[in-house]
């Protein structure tokens, strides 16, 4: 399976999703 888990602390559920952007914005 080409899925990403993506944890999402906002609505604290994991989504997958097959098309994820890895952006590079962490501070």
């Amino acid at each position: 399976t080409g899925a990403y888990r993506l944890y999402n602390p906002t609505s604290d559920k994991i989504v997958i999703s097959r098309d994820v952007k890895v952006l590079e914005n962490e501070s």
